[in-house]
Order: C-alpha cells, then sequence, then structure tokens
C-alpha cells in the first residue's frame, strides 16, 4: 500500500526504503495495530535506555530554545518568569484546541457518513 503512495520522484529516499521493506511488520503482516504497537515500544524502549545512559531525561524544547536555559537558572527574574509562564499557559490552550480539533473532525467525519 505504501509503494502506491510514496512518489518515486518526490521522495526517492522514502520510495527505495518502503521498496526495500523497512516499513513492513515483522512477523505477522496482517494486524497493523500489533506493527504500530511494536514500534512504539522500540521508540520507548531507545528513549529508556538513553535516560539510564545519560542518566536523565531530555526535556523536550524547541529547537530555537535549545541554548537557552529553563527559568530555574534564574529565579529571581521577574520577566522571564512572566514569559515561561505565558509561554506554558499558551502551549496548554494550544493543546486543548488540538483536542478539541480532533473532536470536531470526528463529528463531522460521523455527520458525513450518516
Amino acid at each position: 500500500m505504501l509503494l502506491q503512495l510514496v512518489d518515486p520522484d518526490s521522495l526517492p529516499e522514502v520510495h527505495a526504503a518502503v521498496v526495500e521493506g523497512v516499513f513492513r511488520p515483522e512477523g505477522d503482516h496482517s494486524d497493523p495495530f500489533a506493527f504500530a504497537l511494536a514500534r512504539g515500544l522500540d521508540g520507548l524502549e531507545l528513549d529508556m535506555e538513553r535516560i539510564h545512559r545519560d542518566g536523565r531525561p531530555v526535556r523536550s524544547r524547541p529547537a530555537e530554545l535549545a541554548e537557552v536555559p529553563e527559568d530555574q537558572d534564574y529565579p529571581r527574574d521577574a520577566e522571564l518568569k512572566r514569559t515561561t509562564r505565558d509561554r506554558r499557559d499558551a502551549e496548554r490552550k494550544l493543546r486543548e484546541l488540538r483536542r478539541r480539533e480532533t473532536e470536531l473532525i470526528r463529528r463531522a467525519r460521523e455527520r458525513a457518513h450518516d
């Protein structure tokens, strides 16, 4: 199925990977859920190995902030604290809006099938 979706001219590396079977599930090919679950668990295993090796989890931060320390490094900087709080509020609001959008899409699909 992926081979039909991936254009070799637009995405030659991805097309080559599909042809080589990189995305093909191991073992029972009939259960896409089991395949997706296994890939998710593979990622979790890699992350836990890295945490064990490095001793702490990596905090997820946008690339442009990779070199900027978190606000706890400067606890007395009021403007930084306010800005960090505002950013976190905005991120929380964005997550809520994404959940709402997903729900509205689900409802729209249900109405379209009725």
